[in-house]
């Protein structure tokens, strides 16, 4: 354990580190902070604002990669000065490239991770100065949707950006021949390839748009959360939310996943065996788990915080 104060840093502009009203970066910094946080401008404001708001001794940790950069200036004269050790996170899944290597062994005391997969990964590249820390239960922001008073309307719900690694077309494909099912799309906006997909689907409604209360009340209103994304997600903090409010998830079988939701979830492999689940969804043919309380306890708030104060 290190003397002086645990302090989190993080840009002030909301676009840099994650606008959606279910993005990840500020979530985690809101449950972990415990008031000891500040926001940074520009990269040519940062030097002068971190020196500011810290002293000699305290133990900085900056979060998302844009605060990281914007923060050089500082990182370089810590790195002449020795005044803080310093800690980042960039809140998804660091690529094993010469770049990051040099920068993390040249400025960064201690990399967070979000997985142990990354972490291992990082290792076999010669970055050893990491730790893992995975992101806390959002637990502030969602308390109040964890209820059962909502009626299950679906029988799925696909949740999440339609960019690639997300595959909402391959959830849509595994869906389009099950004609009793009922879907739920919830996306802050849609391509049009997938939004005239979906207009020929009598089984699945889209809504669009949803700010942050909207967006937990649908999504409550399903008997199940269809994960799709791909390795290229970060970590995937709508797998937490989902399993916090209790609603069974089907995910997406890579090793990342399963680490992240233990065996308190069932596992896909390709499009036929998602396309199977659902079926046997459909028909009340499959028994979901919910999760654990030994699994929310790991994701706890609380638990989280004191890991991003020990390392």
């Amino acid at each position: 354990m290190q003397t002086g104060r645990y302090i989190h840093i993080i840009h002030s502009d909301p676009n840099k580190v994650g606008k959606l009203p279910y993005a990840s970066v500020p979530n985690t910094v809101n449950e972990i902070n415990g008031g000891n946080l500040f926001k940074i401008d520009s990269f040519f404001s940062s030097l002068f604002k971190i020196l500011k708001e810290t002293k000699k001794g305290d133990n900085l940790i900056f979060h998302s990669r844009p605060t990281i950069i914007e923060s050089l200036p500082f990182l370089i004269f810590n790195r002449i000065t020795g005044r803080n050790r310093v800690a980042c996170n960039n809140h998804n899944r660091l690529r094993a490239i010469l770049i990051n290597k040099i920068f993390m062994k040249l400025f960064i005391d201690k990399v967070i991770l979000i997985t142990k997969d990354n972490q291992q990964e990082l290792i076999k590249y010669g970055l050893d100065n990491t730790i893992v820390i995975p992101a806390p239960i959002p637990i502030q922001r969602i308390q109040k949707y964890k209820s059962d008073k909502y009626d299950k309307k679906y029988d799925v719900v696909w949740t999440g950006r339609d960019v690639p690694h997300k595959r909402l077309n391959l959830f849509l494909d595994s869906i389009k021949n099950i004609d009793n099912l009922k879907a739920l799309v919830l996306t802050p906006a849609i391509s049009q390839d997938n939004k005239n997909k979906i207009k020929n689907m009598k089984n699945v409604e889209l809504k669009e748009g949803l700010n942050n209360n909207d967006f937990f009340k649908e999504m409550t209103k399903s008997r199940a959360y269809v994960f799709t994304s791909t390795n290229d997600e970060g970590f995937g903090m709508i797998l937490l939310e989902a399993a916090y409010l209790g609603i069974p998830i089907i995910a997406t079988d890579i090793d990342k996943f399963r680490e992240i939701l233990k065996d308190n979830a069932v596992f896909w492999k390709d499009e036929k065996d998602l396309e199977r689940i659902i079926l046997m969804l459909s028909k009340g043919k499959l028994s979901l788990p919910l999760a654990s309380k030994e699994l929310l306890e790991e994701y706890s708030p609380d638990r989280i915080t004191k890991l991003y104060r020990s390392w």
